[in-house]
């Protein structure tokens, strides 16, 4: 049931993010505090996550500025974002909205086992670069960011 409701939730949330950036392009503004880089090239790593620790081999994704997507350690289904300047910007306005920036950098959840995996999103920005890890479910906007990230890198 998670899976069916993800499946139709996040591809959802994409769109609505997704016009919400075009939005704030064609207005003039931006919808967050935080923007992609001015000076970024097609090689600048913007987006960076995966899962570390516990009792599984760790896996990282990357997002890029051109749109190419690589991710070590894991199969994945897709190589590049489709639109990747509205994805990327979309990201952002999703993490601004989840209230990604102002999260602690590390979360341990209470009674987390130590061989569960902490999931950790880096997203590069005006500001630099913030890096937020958790170890454990108890923080839902979080999760809800990564589930996005996860299916847009196809990661299986």
């Amino acid at each position: 049931m998670i899976r069916l409701i993800s499946r139709i939730a996040i591809p959802m949330l994409l769109v609505f993010t997704f016009s919400l950036s075009a939005h704030a392009q064609t207005a003039g503004r931006h919808t967050g505090a935080y923007q992609l880089p001015p000076n970024a090239t097609p090689s600048t790593t913007i987006v960076t996550f995966g899962i570390k620790g516990g009792n599984i081999l760790p896996w990282k994704a990357v997002f890029k500025y051109g749109g190419s997507v690589k991710v070590i350690g894991r199969s994945k289904t897709r190589t590049h974002l489709t639109d990747p300047e509205n994805t990327l910007n979309g990201i952002i306005t999703l993490a601004n909205a989840e209230g990604f920036f102002s999260m602690p950098s590390t979360t341990n959840c209470t009674g987390t086992l130590p061989d569960v995996a902490s999931t950790y999103i880096a997203i590069k920005t005006t500001s630099g670069t913030k890096r937020v890890q958790v170890h454990g479910g108890c923080v839902p906007k979080f999760t809800q960011l990564a589930d996005v990230l996860f299916q847009l890198a196809g990661v299986e």
